[in-house]
């Protein structure tokens, strides 16, 4: 679950994020997780996906990077 905190987020900022929510769900690919549902309640915007065991790309990328020295 991908839990976004939309308090104080403009209209704009609220439908980009209506709108890669849009995107996600249409996509249809076996590298890319999986949307399955969203919802939103008074303060967060959450989006239901498909459990990555790996943990999330950010996270592997930092993990790979650590130790290795910039060029």
């Amino acid at each position: 679950m991908k839990k976004i905190n939309i308090l104080g987020t403009s209209k704009e900022e609220f439908e980009d994020i209506q709108k890669e929510s849009q995107s996600l769900r249409r996509l249809s690919h076996p590298n890319i997780i999986k949307y399955h549902a969203q919802f939103t309640d008074s303060r967060n915007f959450y989006l239901i996906m498909e459990y990555a065991n790996a943990g999330d790309l950010e996270s592997y990328i930092d993990k790979k990077m650590r130790g290795r020295v910039p060029r």
